[in-house]
C-alpha cells in the first residue's frame, strides 16, 4: 500500500511537471505578463526611491540620524498626505500623457508654450522659508496671505515660523493651515517659546540691550536648528511683502549660490532702488502689435496706465511695458538682508565662528562674517521684497500708497503667466565671479567718464552713442571710506554705508545707479577696474564742451541750475508744467499725452531752475529744510508745489519724489516735468 502511494505521488509529480512544460506555448502570454509586472515594480522602486541628478525622491527629506526624531514627524506626515492628494489628482492625467506625469513628478518644466495659470500654481522645490516674527501678529498674517495668494510656486509645507515675541501666533497658524511650525520649538527656558508664551516670556520691561541680546541668542538658535537639517534656507522678517516671482528668483539664484564659493548670500532687497534712480519706462517696440494683430500706440499705453479693466489688450500692453532691468541682477560686498538666502556650508564655515558676541544685533554679526575680500551677495536692481512696517500697505489688495519712507522704492509687482518660462530661459552665468569681473571690465570700458556730474544733464539727450556714464570719486580709498557718504547720501539722497561700514550695493569700488535714463557708475579711485589709459582715453572734461550754450541769465551762476535749464528748454521730449489744483503729476502729464517719471522731477529739486521755469507762477522758491522725521504722519511726497500766494516749495533731496502724490487742499498745485514715451 505504501509503495502504491509513493509510486502514485511520483507519477502525479511527473505528470504535473510535464503538464506545465508541455503547455508553455499555450500560456506564454501569462508568463510574460508576470515577468513584466515584476520588472516594472523593480524599476519603479529604484526610480522613485532614490535621488539622482535626474530624479527627485517623493519621500519627505529627513537628514541622516533624524529618521525617528519627533522633530520631523509632523513634516513627514504632512508631506505624505500631500503626496497622496497629488497622486489622486494626477491619476487621470497619467492615462492621457505619461510624459507629462513624469515631468510633474520630477519637477522639470520645459515648456515651449507660455505657461497657464494652473502651471503657475504648481509648487516649486524651493528652500525652506523661515519666518521670524516678533509681537506683530497682523504683519505675520499679512505676510502669510501675501505668500499664499501672490507668490508663484509656494510649497506651504516648506514654511517654518519662529516666534520671537510673547504674543501667541496660534490663531494665525490655524487660519492659514500652517502645520509645519514644529521647527519653532521653545529654544530655552529663559527665552520666548514658539507659539504660546510662558509667563517668563511676557516680561516686556527689559532694556534695549537685553532685547538685542535675546534676539541675538534666538537667531543663533534658529540658524542652528535650520542648518542642522537643511542645506539652504530663505529668511524672512514678518514686516515684509514679496513679489510674485520671489521664489522663482531665489530658486534661480540657488544654482549660483551652490556652485560659486565666492557667494555669501542672495538678497531680494536693493537698499537704493529709489524710483527717481530707475529707468524711465520703455513701453513698447516700434511696430509692436497685440495678439489680435492691431498696432499698439502710445495712446493705448497711456490709457492703460490708469485703466483698471484688465482686458486682453491691456494685458498685452502690460507685458510689453515691463521695466528694462526687471531681470538685472548684481553682486555686492554688502549683506542685503530683508528677504535673503544662504547655505548651511556658509553658516557653518563663516557665520558661526564669528558668533562670539551676544551684545551685537544678529544682522551685524552676519555682515561682519562677510569677508569683503572674498565674499559677495547677489541682489536685484528691482527689489523682490518690500519692507512694509506700516500695516496699511498691502499689495495683494491695493496699489502702492506712499505712506512711509519705504514707499519710494521700486518693487516688482509684475505677475504674468510667462514668468516661470522666462526664468528658465535666463542665462545668468555672468554672475559667476570670474565671468562677472570680465563683464564689469567691459562695462567700464564702454562708459564715458565725465569730470563733473552736471555734464551728464547737459549731454545725455544728445549722446545716444554713450551706453553709460562714469564718474571718478578720487577722495575715497576703500568700500568703508566715510567720504562715500557725501556723494551717496548728501548729493543723491541715497542710503550710504550700512552695517560694518560698507557702502550698500558696492562691488570692488563701484556703485551703480540710473541717471536720466542711463547707467551711472560711481567709481572709487582704488577700484581694480580703473587704469590710467582708460581714464586718459574715456574722460570728457568741462573744457572740452561749449558751456556758452547754457548761459540763460547772468544772475544764474550755478552750473547745475544752468544745465537743468538747458535740458528743459532744449530737450523736446520733456516739458515743465503746473498741474491743476488737487491733481497729481501723473494725471497732469496724462492729460497732455505724456507720462510722469520721478527721474525727470529731479530737475526741479533746484531753486534757480524752478524759479526760472515757473517765473510767472513762483515769486519765491524755498527749500523745505528737513522732513526726514515727519514721515509717515505728514507726507511731503507732493513737492515741488505752488501755493496760491505765488510761493513755491521744493524738497531738499530726490529721495521722496513722487508722480502719484496729490497736493494738500487749499488751492495748491504740483509742479511737474512730463515726458514723451520712450520708444524701444
Amino acid at each position: 500500500m505504501k509503495e502504491y502511494k509513493k509510486n502514485h505521488q511520483t507519477n502525479n509529480n511527473k505528470r504535473g511537471n510535464n503538464y506545465i512544460f508541455s503547455n508553455w506555448k499555450d500560456h506564454h502570454f501569462f508568463f510574460l505578463f508576470i515577468a513584466l509586472f515584476i520588472a516594472g515594480n523593480v524599476v519603479y522602486y529604484f526610480y522613485y526611491q532614490y535621488d539622482t541628478p535626474y530624479t527627485r525622491s517623493k519621500k519627505a527629506y529627513v537628514p541622516a540620524g533624524y529618521e525617528n526624531d519627533d522633530f520631523f514627524a509632523d513634516q513627514i506626515k504632512q508631506e505624505q498626505e500631500q503626496q497622496l492628494e497629488t497622486a489622486a489628482g494626477e491619476k487621470k492625467s497619467v492615462r492621457d500623457s505619461k510624459k507629462v506625469f513624469q515631468q510633474q513628478q520630477l519637477g522639470h518644466f520645459r515648456r515651449k508654450q507660455p505657461s497657464t495659470t494652473a502651471e503657475q500654481s504648481l509648487p516649486l522645490d524651493h528652500p525652506l522659508l523661515v519666518i521670524v516674527t516678533t509681537n506683530k501678529p497682523q504683519h505675520l498674517d499679512r505676510l502669510l496671505q501675501n505668500l499664499l495668494d501672490n507668490v508663484i510656486g509656494l510649497d506651504k509645507s516648506r514654511i517654518a515660523i519662529f516666534n520671537d515675541g510673547h504674543i501667541s501666533i496660534d490663531p494665525i497658524l490655524k487660519k492659514h493651515s500652517i502645520v509645519n511650525h514644529q521647527l519653532a520649538v521653545e529654544l530655552n527656558a529663559q527665552h520666548h517659546p514658539s507659539t504660546t508664551p510662558t509667563k517668563e516670556s511676557q516680561q516686556t520691561n527689559i532694556s534695549h540691550q537685553q532685547k538685542i541680546t535675546n534676539q541675538n541668542k534666538h537667531y543663533k538658535q534658529i540658524f542652528d536648528t535650520v542648518f542642522n537639517s537643511h542645506k539652504s534656507a530663505i529668511f524672512l522678517e514678518d514686516d515684509l511683502l514679496l513679489s510674485p516671482d520671489f521664489l522663482l528668483y531665489m530658486n534661480k539664484m540657488l544654482t549660483y549660490l551652490d556652485q560659486d564659493n565666492s557667494l555669501f548670500c542672495v538678497s531680494s532687497w536693493n537698499d537704493n532702488a529709489f524710483r527717481w534712480a530707475s529707468y524711465p519706462p520703455s513701453l513698447f517696440q516700434v511696430g509692436a502689435k497685440d495678439q489680435h494683430g492691431n498696432d499698439i500706440t502710445p495712446a493705448d499705453l497711456i490709457a492703460n496706465n490708469n485703466n483698471n479693466n484688465q482686458n486682453t489688450k491691456n494685458q498685452d500692453l502690460l507685458l510689453l511695458s515691463k521695466p528694462k532691468n526687471l531681470y538685472s541682477f548684481k553682486r555686492q560686498q554688502h549683506f542685503g538682508g530683508l528677504g535673503w538666502m544662504t547655505t548651511s556650508d556658509i553658516y557653518q564655515s563663516n557665520i558661526l565662528p564669528n558668533w562670539t558676541d551676544d551684545q551685537l544685533p544678529w544682522d551685524v554679526i552676519v555682515q561682519n562674517s562677510l569677508d569683503p575680500n572674498h565674499h559677495e551677495c547677489i541682489f536685484p536692481e528691482i527689489s523682490r521684497s518690500y519692507h512694509a512696517p506700516n500695516i496699511k500697505i498691502n499689495f495683494i489688495n491695493s496699489d502702492k500708497i506712499e505712506i512711509d519712507e519705504w514707499s519710494f522704492l521700486q518693487f516688482s509687482k509684475d505677475n504674468d503667466n510667462q514668468q516661470r518660462e522666462e526664468y528658465e530661459n535666463l542665462n545668468l552665468d555672468y554672475l559667476i565671479q570670474s565671468n562677472y569681473e570680465v563683464w564689469m571690465n567691459k562695462v567700464v570700458e564702454n562708459t564715458l567718464f565725465v569730470e563733473s556730474l552736471e555734464m551728464i544733464t547737459l549731454l545725455e539727450s544728445n549722446r545716444e552713442d554713450v551706453k553709460g556714464w562714469a564718474y571718478l570719486v578720487e577722495s575715497v580709498e576703500s568700500n568703508q571710506d566715510p567720504r562715500w557718504d557725501h556723494l551717496i547720501s548728501t548729493q543723491f539722497g541715497m542710503i550710504g554705508r550700512g552695517n560694518g561700514g560698507t557702502v550698500r550695493g558696492i562691488h570692488r569700488g563701484i556703485v551703480q545707479l540710473c541717471w536720466f535714463g542711463k547707467p551711472l557708475y560711481l567709481i572709487g579711485a582704488y577700484s581694480p577696474y580703473l587704469n590710467k589709459d582708460l581714464l586718459d582715453s574715456h574722460t570728457l572734461l568741462i573744457k572740452d564742451i561749449d558751456t556758452s550754450i547754457v548761459e540763460f541769465d547772468k544772475s544764474i551762476n550755478n552750473l547745475q541750475s544752468l544745465v537743468n535749464l538747458f535740458k528743459l528748454k532744449n530737450d523736446a521730449s520733456v516739458i515743465a508744467q503746473a498741474a491743476k489744483a488737487s491733481l497729481s503729476c501723473h494725471t497732469a502729464c496724462q492729460q497732455v499725452g505724456k507720462i510722469c517719471h520721478e527721474s525727470d522731477q529731479v530737475l526741479l529739486v533746484d531753486v534757480d531752475t524752478t524759479k526760472y521755469i515757473f517765473e510767472t507762477l513762483c515769486d519765491k522758491v524755498t527749500v523745505l529744510q528737513d522732513y526726514s522725521g515727519q514721515l509717515p504722519h505728514n507726507n511731503f511726497n507732493y513737492l515741488p508745489i505752488r501755493h496760491q500766494n505765488f510761493s513755491c516749495v521744493i524738497p531738499p533731496t530726490f529721495k521722496y519724489l513722487s508722480c502719484n502724490a496729490t497736493p494738500p487742499s487749499g488751492g495748491t498745485s504740483r509742479l511737474c516735468v512730463c515726458r514723451d514715451l520712450y520708444l524701444s
